[in-house]
């Protein structure tokens, strides 16, 4: 067996992981003077839900069920040896009280998280209170924090009905040991994938510290064994803030790592993730289309017309101030660096790309065969750097989404081939999703409001026409004459690509994406508008569940 062990570099605590085999079950292993770490699962899955056991010497945590319900149930590891015990509750875990009490998040009727208490006297599950994303109990074993899902914005409340605080994105509270404190996670606006941790008194919400934004979002708070510090998990490191704002990094490691609890002895639960995506492309008639990614986070940006062409992000590799770095990949030849961007599209003839920055510079045009960059004025549109431009097969008819100062985003029309001021259409508040352009840059097409619909957005102030389709579907590309429409289906797997005839409108089935032995997290898939080739990279995030001695 196989299993991720821990190599301790030098005195700094800088920890690595790397493929190892496996220790004997149930032993500790301590690798090159550093902490041990025990492996106390042994069903890897995309994410943990877990705590120490309060009473000691095991590990409760909620596990996925191998079925389609998307339910999971609540278990029980012993830390000294290799167990699985069922508990008989059902949920996912949100935390565990002083007491043994359980919180759990179950499915409600209107498809909102409904917050379910299960305490060790009664046995018998309670409902306590509706649209409930997140939970944490106080040190009384009575008092429950939680953040409640509402229509524009979520609130933070400690006890159940006490605002503490609200934002539009809010998540994983944790109350100190003293129950004095509350520590959170606040999150950018979407599409930002930034967050921060925020410390405030629960009696007024008073903010008492907070970190810096990170990009690597936080996905996971404790609080030490003393209580003076919120530890948090950020990318690859776990780091401290006290409450004098000072901030130090606990465990740094060579992977992704969550912090899913601290027990009173300082010992840490972690989960090591191991999150890849994998890029394949190929004829859409082939059996199994190649996989074409270069590091382990290739992720797709866009083919170009007849297919030889892809372009990709390497999402974990490289990350500098303008974002990731951006890949250039001609059939099998060797991957070319081109730049660095949050989004990418080439153009259809494969000479150049639109490229996204968080730099001075929002949108550029990089030549392939010359390098030579050229910025694209925006005037005083606020782009979306997370958003992909969208190109039309003539080459110059670019739609984006972008704002003016002070309004919504919304959809944008710029022709690089005029000296024209970009030209907004659509609703006047548009959300971040896939935008593609027919040929002659006349039709945006967008997901509608029902589940079943995509819309096309005219750009020249004709009617807007509505699609009805047979499946939840997001549409990828028109065909090069603009008379179809190639469309993907929203959930299951494996997914089918289907190519819609506008008029009359007429589904066929077109292509498979089946290459990911599960479900993937995320997706982007992308078709030549020929109808020759079709690429699509997938997420997938594993880790077990690792008990890791106090730093020293």
């Amino acid at each position: 067996m196989i299993v991720l062990a821990i190599v301790v570099l030098g005195a700094l605590g800088i920890v690595k992981l790397v493929t190892r085999p496996a220790v004997a079950p149930g032993g500790w292993a301590r690798f090159a003077g550093g902490p041990e770490w025990h492996r106390v699962t042994f069903h890897s899955q995309p994410q943990w839900y877990a705590r120490f056991d309060p009473h000691g010497g095991s590990v409760i945590y909620s596990l996925d069920r191998d079925d389609e319900s998307g339910e999971s149930d609540v278990l029980r590891s012993e830390i000294d040896r290799p167990s699985v015990i069922p508990l008989r509750v059902a949920g996912r875990l949100l935390d565990v009280s002083l007491q043994g009490g359980y919180a759990l998040a179950t499915p409600s009727d209107h498809g909102a998280s409904k917050l379910v208490v299960v305490e060790l006297a009664a046995g018998e599950p309670r409902a306590i209170a509706d649209r409930v994303a997140d939970a944490a109990w106080g040190p009384d074993g009575r008092s429950l924090a939680i953040v409640r899902d509402g229509e524009r914005e979520q609130t933070l409340e400690y006890p159940i009905n006490h605002v503490l605080a609200r934002h539009r994105g809010l998540s994983l509270p944790r109350v100190s040991r003293d129950g004095r404190r509350l520590a959170y996670v606040e999150h950018a606006p979407a599409p930002d994938p930034s967050t921060r941790l925020v410390i405030v008194d629960v009696d007024r919400g008073n903010v008492l510290a907070a970190s810096p934004m990170y990009v690597n979002p936080i996905d996971g708070i404790a609080w030490s064994a003393d209580g003076r510090e919120a530890w948090f998990s950020t990318g690859t490191a776990v780091r401290a803030l006290d409450l004098d704002r000072h901030e130090r990094v606990v465990l740094r490691a060579g992977a992704h790592l969550q912090l899913c609890d601290v027990d009173r002895d300082g010992r840490m639960l972690v989960a090591p993730l191991d999150l890849r995506s994998q890029l394949f492309a190929g004829p859409r008639e082939a059996t199994i289309q190649r996989e074409l990614g270069f590091f382990d986070r290739s992720v797709l940006q866009s083919i170009s017309q007849h297919g030889g062409w892809i372009a990709m992000l390497q999402v974990a590799d490289e990350l500098g101030p303008d974002g990731p770095a951006i890949y250039v990949r001609y059939e099998q030849r060797m991957p070319m660096k081109i730049g660095a961007g949050h989004a990418a599209e080439l153009l259809p003839d494969g000479t150049a790309l639109l490229v996204t920055s968080s730099g001075p510079t929002q949108l550029q045009r990089i030549e392939l065969t010359s390098d030579t960059r050229t910025a694209i004025p925006l005037g005083k549109l606020a782009l979306d750097i997370y958003d992909r431009p969208a190109i039309a097969e003539d080459g110059h008819h670019v739609v984006i989404r972008a704002a003016l100062p002070g309004g919504a985003m919304r959809l944008w029309l710029l022709d690089l081939a005029a000296d024209a001021q970009p030209v907004g259409f659509g609703p006047e508040a548009f959300p971040p999703q896939r935008h593609p352009v027919s040929p002659d840059g006349a039709w945006v097409a967008v997901r509608g409001e029902g589940a079943y619909v995509i819309k096309l957005l005219s750009t020249r102030g004709v009617p807007d026409r509505t699609i009805e389709l047979t499946r939840s579907s997001s549409p990828i590309r028109f065909s090069d004459d603009g008379k179809a429409l190639f469309v993907h289906h929203v959930w299951g797997w494996p997914r089918p690509v289907v190519r819609v005839e506008l008029d009359p409108v007429k589904e066929t089935p077109w292509a498979q994406l089946d290459r990911a032995i599960r479900e993937p997290q995320s997706m982007a898939v992308d078709v030549a508008s020929d109808g020759s080739t079709i690429a699509y990279s997938v997420d997938d995030t594993t880790s077990d569940l690792y008990v890791v001695d106090p730093p020293r």
